[in-house]
């Protein structure tokens, strides 16, 4: 099973994810693809996508942001198990197969 979570894990887990990466004061936020774990945000990383955070963004600016970039990391990565290019190899590696 796939989830999709909106930061750059393992940052941020967990709820508010904007609100937290808006008071840590970072300067990259983003979304990360991951196969799901026992753990809440904790299984392997498949695909991350960053964004800036800009002077003045709110959490609703910053999540908009974020939400074009999982709307794109998504499907790619759903693609991708699904044609047996992204697959959990030994110890829970994930190997990802470029396309020619």
């Amino acid at each position: 099973m796939m989830n999709i979570h909106p930061s750059l894990l393992p940052a941020f887990p967990g709820l508010h994810t904007h609100r937290a990466a808006l008071a840590a004061g970072v300067r990259i936020h983003g979304c990360t693809v991951h196969f799901a774990a026992p753990v809440v945000d904790a299984g392997p990383i498949i695909a991350q996508a960053a964004v800036p955070v800009l002077p003045g963004d709110t959490e609703e600016l910053l999540a908009a942001r974020v939400l074009k970039e999982e709307h794109r990391i998504y499907p790619e990565a759903v693609r991708g198990f699904l044609e047996g290019r992204i697959r959990l190899g030994p110890d829970d590696a994930v190997i990802v197969e470029k396309t020619r």
